[in-house]
């Protein structure tokens, strides 16, 4: 996973998820991915900073068997988040 991070122009955090085609071929896949990164990110927003543009982007290593659980794509997240610098003090 990777984590894309700017100051908006707005009082808002906006994000975006990206899952391509390219690396992971069924829609089923794509969507799993999707949704369980935007899960990731309504369960944290509190704790990011306002005012910035987020895009997360799937990698491959997410979608190869057995993909990985809820909880680790969370720590994941989390870590970029803090390499980042956008979690609240």
């Amino acid at each position: 996973m990777k984590l894309y991070a700017s100051p908006s122009l707005y009082e808002q955090t906006r994000v975006g998820v990206v899952c391509s085609k390219e690396n992971f071929r069924r829609s089923v896949d794509r969507n799993r991915v999707k949704r369980r990164l935007r899960e990731c990110y309504r369960l944290h927003q509190g704790a990011l900073k306002t005012g910035i543009e987020l895009v997360i982007v799937a990698m491959k290593e997410m979608g190869a068997m057995p993909s990985p659980s809820f909880e680790e794509i969370k720590a994941d997240f989390l870590t970029l988040c803090k390499k980042a610098d956008v979690l609240k003090e």
